[in-house]
């Protein structure tokens, strides 16, 4: 295992830590809810697409360092969702920039609207600051969730670029790494 891949982050209220196999159960039931996949993968997922997810998000602290993270309730342990940076050199045409490390949140219905995102994306992008080797993040949103845009403005994501991406429009919000000296 490499030197990042036990890296568990705590906000006031959650505790992020990278998956595990025995995240499966919550993982696939969360990926087959439309509420959470209408503004992420745009349909629900089969298990066998929420395992391959999964395996993904595994393999994806050994290959770059830094990934996707399991989010839960530091009291009770409780699924809440998973986010972190990933680059999974999605498929979009960009000309400059194409490969820049991604930030993305996904929660479980039960946790929308209780603060937990501006949380999480603090703790995201400070842990990113530091230890994620660019000087860009992205974010991948769809025009229709709102949302999501303010909040990728709110924590410094601009310049809002239009591509197709699976056949959709997606726009692409940047934000500068904000190093430590």
């Amino acid at each position: 295992m490499n030197r990042l891949a036990n890296t568990s982050l705590q906000t006031r209220r959650l505790i992020l830590i990278p998956p595990q196999v025995s995240d499966f159960s919550e993982s696939a039931v969360m990926w087959a809810d439309p509420i959470v996949t209408r503004y992420t993968t745009r349909s629900i997922l089969s298990k066998e697409e929420a395992w391959f997810r999964l395996l993904r998000n595994i393999g994806h602290w050994y290959a770059m360092e830094y990934g996707i993270w399991v989010i839960r309730d530091k009291i009770t342990h409780a699924f809440i969702g998973e986010g972190g940076i990933s680059d999974y050199q999605c498929d979009i045409t960009i000309e400059d920039d194409c490969c820049l490390p991604e930030i993305s949140l996904a929660l479980m219905p039960h946790a929308h609207r209780r603060g937990f995102s501006v949380e999480i994306i603090d703790a995201i992008l400070q842990w990113s600051d530091r230890y994620v080797p660019s000087d860009k993040i992205s974010s991948l949103i769809y025009p229709d969730n709102s949302s999501a845009i303010r909040l990728a403005q709110h924590f410094g994501f601009s310049g809002e670029n239009r591509f197709i991406y699976k056949n959709e429009p997606i726009l692409r919000f940047t934000r500068l790494s904000q190093k430590p000296s």
